[in-house]
């Protein structure tokens, strides 16, 4: 018999490898020893076969339980939570590409995980923190492995033929240089702006770029208010028309890299 506890203590060892997770409670009386694992299927091949082939494989082996991994496409990952949540079954552990709140109701309070990790391994990041903890709730929803920033990539030879050597500076540059390199090399700008995981975070990062953003820092809500959160969609609406291209609005979730990578976008 696996206790809840030993239970909870398994899937923080396993949280540590990759991804924001979700604990579902798990079944009162559940013997055998396995853990379900729905991983969001990550762009890089070689890291989910790494993560189910060494990683969870070696750590069933030391901790005596079989570990499942199912690798879901990122756009489906919140679908089948949903799915499973509503039904009261299904994988024990999911994992997402991002902090998944609308969970909260029906998951584990994560605290215990961020304490027996925090203990092995040190203090969870700030923003780790904020993004998995509720403050009125006072619990934790999910736990945070690692986050990622999402720098601005572009080819410098690309942008030296625009007299723009170190590439856009300013998010001004980003517009004007970019014009000129769809002009000149059929080449535009390739900023994600589909309804996705990348999508959301360039607006938000426009957002943020801009003085607005969905929140302020006593959580109240910001974005329906304010000349600053206009003035960033206005401008990458003018990034789009003046620099973009109309693949942008269909790309699915890892296309803008992809275009990138093909030297399609600058």
């Amino acid at each position: 018999m696996v206790s809840r506890r030993d239970f909870v203590r398994m899937a923080a060892a396993a949280a540590a490898a990759a991804g924001t997770c979700l604990r579902f409670p798990v079944p009162a009386g559940a013997g055998q020893k396995t853990l379900k694992i729905a991983k969001w299927a990550h762009f890089l091949p070689e890291y989910d076969r790494w993560f189910e082939s060494v990683l969870a494989r070696e750590w069933g082996e030391r901790h005596d339980t079989t570990v499942i991994v199912d690798h879901i496409p990122v756009e489906e990952v919140a679908g089948r939570a949903a799915a499973e949540a509503a039904a009261g079954k299904g994988h024990d552990l999911f994992m997402f590409p991002w902090p998944p709140a609308e969970f909260q109701k029906h998951v584990i309070d994560h605290t215990e995980i961020y304490q027996t990790v925090s203990f092995r391994h040190g203090s969870v990041d700030r923003m780790g923190h904020r993004s998995t903890f509720d403050p009125k709730a006072k619990r934790y929803f999910a736990f945070a492995d690692y986050w990622v920033p999402a720098p601005l990539h572009y080819f410098t030879d690309s942008w030296a033929t625009v007299k723009m050597p170190l590439g856009p500076l300013h998010y001004g540059s980003l517009k004007s240089g970019g014009s000129r390199l769809r002009a000149q090399l059929k080449i535009p700008c390739g900023l994600a702006l589909t309804p996705s995981l990348a999508g959301n975070v360039t607006l938000t990062s426009l957002l943020r770029s801009f003085g607005s953003g969905v929140l302020d820092a006593n959580r109240n809500i910001i974005l329906n208010r304010g000349a600053r959160t206009v003035a960033a969609l206005s401008y990458v609406k003018a990034l789009y028309d003046e620099a973009g291209t109309p693949e942008q609005l269909a790309w699915g979730p890892q296309d803008h890299v992809r275009a990138m990578v093909a030297r399609k976008t600058s």
